[in-house]
């Protein structure tokens, strides 16, 4: 007998109920290197495990101590690990093979090291993507983050992977070469610090929170810099440290925030750099205008550290007051067309005799020449010092100009110097026409002058 029930046949006798077909879920595995790459391989080969077997998704592989394992070796076919995370221990190293070619890999750095180890195409930048965890761990390493190979083109580290973890990353590039590790992920999740113990960590556009939440230290005042290069506003907050320099390149706006006591050099080609109300340069040994700005007017303006001989390269401008005292360098370089010019938008206080040092190249025609605009007024009853460029027989003074009410001699701080040979003095002072033509140009109307 069959019996039909909603149309569906069932044999007399069925057992009704349900079946579920379901598939096996394997448990990720973790395999250990067992074949060292020390000199020759890469990481798609079968040297994992013993049997040795190749990478595969869904399980882990960890780079054990002694041991090496290569990228491949191309600088145009991206690659992508193969495992879902690659986890380099105290002792083991990752060498990067593949300049000018992609690469992704979810990395765990447990105390190993991520080397750039040539490859690729020369000059090429050795570009790492993923993510990348940064353990805290206690045995020390030369550095986790560098270059090793060289005397050729340069291979830049572009770290494109978003950092997390709470260990401390030691940077260093290659001696040879101005190599840079440039950083381009999302770092907000990384709380370790930073060492930089040779060549620059630069923070790229499109990167967020870059540096994370600890702080940069940099070793060394004429090899290890912390460089801004973006079109992306950035705030930094990471305390900076140590005797590197910090350069801010690009067109955006830079605040600092954080408690910095570096002593190298501060250099500001483009954009503005903003000093925050709680941080301060003021340990920099050199404050270099090439061009961009520097905004102190959230400290009420800048004052130079006149204990230390803080110095300043004048090509650019100052937002706020600028304060001077003997101790102080101002810089100017002089062509035979044109010359720096430091713009103060502020009131300029000068505190006995700081220095203004010039510095010549070719033959400057005789003339007046503007050096210093400032928007305020002048104060502190003190003067320039004026040197002239060394080698020149050129005399030079210093004139002191208020446009507002057109004085100068009651203004007027005048410095001569003569080595050797005389020639006759340049007049002191603009003629009438001349400030007419230059003040259109210029937003400010007081001037400190060459002649």
């Amino acid at each position: 007998m069959r019996i039909n029930i909603f149309g569906r046949p069932l044999l007399s006798g069925a057992l009704f109920g349900t079946l579920v077909f379901a598939r096996l879920t394997v448990p990720a595995a973790t395999f250990v290197q067992t074949v060292n790459e020390a000199s020759s391989g890469d990481w798609t080969q079968a040297i994992w495990g013993s049997p040795t077997s190749v990478a595969s998704a869904g399980n882990s592989y960890i780079v054990p101590a002694t041991f090496f394992l290569r990228t491949i070796n191309t600088a145009v076919t991206p690659q992508t690990f193969a495992g879902d995370s690659l986890i380099i221990t105290n002792g083991g190293t990752l060498y990067l093979k593949h300049a000018g070619a992609a690469c992704t890999v979810n990395l765990v750095l447990d105390g190993g090291q991520i080397i750039e180890h040539g490859g690729g195409s020369a000059s090429a930048p050795v570009m790492l993507g993923g993510t990348l965890q940064v353990n805290l761990n206690p045995n020390a390493v030369a550095y986790n983050l560098g270059s090793d190979q060289g005397g050729g083109p340069n291979h830049d580290i572009w770290l494109q992977s978003n950092l997390s973890g709470n260990g401390n990353l030691i940077v260093n590039m290659l001696t040879l070469l101005p190599n840079t590790l440039a950083l381009y992920g999302t770092n907000s999740a990384y709380a370790g610090n930073w060492t930089n113990n040779n060549g620059t960590i630069e923070i790229r556009s499109g990167s967020v929170n870059a540096l994370g939440s600890g702080s940069v230290t940099m070793s060394t005042a004429s090899s290890t810099f912390l460089s801004f290069n973006t079109t992306n506003d950035l705030v930094i907050s990471n305390s900076i440290y140590g005797s590197g320099q910090v350069l801010k390149l690009n067109t955006n706006t830079v605040p600092l925030y954080g408690t910095d006591t570096y002593t190298g050099a501060t250099t500001i080609s483009n954009g503005v750099l903003r000093i925050g109300p709680s941080s301060s340069i003021a340990n920099s040994s050199v404050i270099s205008l090439a061009g961009g700005t520097l905004d102190a007017s959230l400290l009420g303006g800048l004052v130079m550290n006149s204990a230390a001989n803080q110095s300043m390269n004048c090509n650019g401008t100052v937002i706020g007051d600028l304060t001077e005292s003997t101790g102080n360098t101002n810089r100017f370089a002089l062509i035979s067309t044109t010359n720096n010019v430091l713009n103060v938008m502020g009131s300029l206080t000068l505190n006995g005799t700081p220095t203004i040092a010039l510095s010549l190249s070719g033959f400057k025609p005789p003339g007046t020449y503007r050096l210093i605009n400032y928007s305020g007024t002048i104060q502190g009853g003190g003067s320039f010092a004026l040197v002239p460029p060394a080698g020149s027989s050129e005399t030079f003074g210093l004139d002191y100009f208020d446009a507002w009410t057109g004085e100068s001699g009651g203004r007027r701080r005048r410095e001569q110097s003569d080595l050797g040979r005389r020639r006759r003095a340049k007049q002191l002072g603009y003629q009438q026409r001349e400030l007419e033509r230059r003040n259109k140009r210029f937003l400010n109307r007081r001037q400190c002058n060459l002649q």
